[in-house]
């Protein structure tokens, strides 16, 4: 909202609250911006005012001063475990055997990086059309939930907007169908958006190694897997960090006739996949980028909740990010593909034990054990 737009409100409206963000991002980069809120009988109204907007916001400061309201600004969160527990029917627990299958150069970044990669969302549509997709019986039954939504009379003019109660005079009434419309669209924006905001990793929930898995996921014969519990990897995570991962598994659908037992979350599309990938019996991960600062995503990346605006700008948006963990919490052993050759198991467990070439990378790791697969 602009000066001109804010002007005729003081005339009519109570100041509530003015609070410097300083934690969102746009697609611009840092997104800094002033929110407020304003009321006028039982309505209240939010608003932004760009905190380039000089002009605007010296009005402000100065209406606010004029009424004893105090500014405020909004504080970074950081949550105390870094791995948050995704909106789950079935709960698992922390002695849950998990795998994470790779070939050799994504091993060697995982142990010289210390960092597990989590790739953006869209990326797996090489290997799966349907991910993140919202099934269609989903869909369907949230539209029609909307469309029998009675909502409050919604009037607009004289610059404001109101909810409920008798308009000014000036001020006219937005057609219901209009708003349902909208809602709808606001609601396709924000699945699809979250796709390109979401970045994933994936582990196999198995008490054994999976014939399907090493075909699928280590497209030669010198791959390797992680071995891990759950309870191993939530606490490679470590706490205190200014971001969070989401953690449950996936559920495996038919697209076009099963409704999702979670369908009440937002981000339950990243957590769906099509039924003939329910052999690799998902534990995902899940970096969701709400537009806040964050020690991974940082300040300056892209954000967005416009789908063709990401669309337009997707080149200046990361594949994916590296998420620093304690490989020494994470890795109970490393197995070494049943397809591979002698002379790799051999070169996996030279690089295990080279404390000296690795001594920095591999920190705590000289104890694991490299095994042979048990399918050889």
């Amino acid at each position: 909202m602009n000066l001109e737009q804010i002007k005729p409100l003081r005339q009519t409206h109570s100041l509530l609250k003015v609070e410097l963000v300083t934690c969102e991002r746009n697609i611009s980069g840092l997104n800094a911006h002033y929110n407020v809120s304003v009321k006028h009988g039982d309505s209240t109204t939010n608003f932004n005012i760009r905190a380039g907007d000089t002009d605007a916001v010296s009005y402000l400061l100065k209406w606010a001063e004029e009424v004893n309201l105090v500014r405020t600004e909004r504080a970074v969160e950081i949550t105390e475990n870094v791995f948050q527990s995704f909106a789950n029917d079935k709960i698992l627990d922390d002695d849950t055997v998990i795998w994470k299958y790779m070939d050799f150069s994504k091993f060697i970044s995982l142990l010289s990086t210390q960092s597990l990669w989590f790739a953006r969302l869209d990326k797996n549509w090489e290997v799966d059309p349907f991910e993140g997709k919202v099934p269609k019986a989903h869909w369907e039954t949230l539209i029609e939930r909307i469309l029998n939504t009675k909502f409050a009379p919604q009037f607009i003019g004289n610059g404001k907007v109101q909810f409920g109660g008798t308009p000014e005079i000036g001020m006219t009434q937005v057609p219901e169908a209009e708003r349902k419309s909208k809602q709808i669209e606001l609601q396709r924006d924000m699945y699809e958006a979250a796709i390109y905001n979401s970045y994933v990793t994936c582990w196999n929930v198995s008490t054994h190694e999976s014939y399907h898995m090493w075909k699928l996921y280590c497209n030669h014969h010198n791959g390797i897997a992680i071995k891990s519990t759950l309870g191993r990897l939530k606490s490679s995570l470590g706490q205190n960090k200014n971001y969070s991962v989401l953690g449950g598994l996936v559920e495996y659908l038919d697209y076009e006739n099963q409704m999702p037992a979670r369908g009440e979350h937002p981000l339950t599309h990243v957590y769906c996949k099509s039924l003939p990938y329910s052999f690799e019996n998902e534990f995902r991960l899940c970096l969701k980028d709400f537009g806040s600062i964050n020690d991974v995503i940082g300040g300056h990346a892209p954000y967005s909740l416009t789908p063709e605006e990401i669309k337009s700008n997707l080149n200046s948006y990361s594949s994916g990010f590296p998420v620093k963990l304690d490989l020494s919490r994470l890795i109970e052993s490393v197995v070494v593909s049943p397809h591979s050759d002698p002379w790799f198991f051999e070169l996996v467990t030279s690089i295990i034990g080279a404390e000296r070439k690795f001594s920095h990378s591999l920190s705590g790791l000289i104890a694991v054990n490299v095994a042979s697969s048990n399918m050889s």
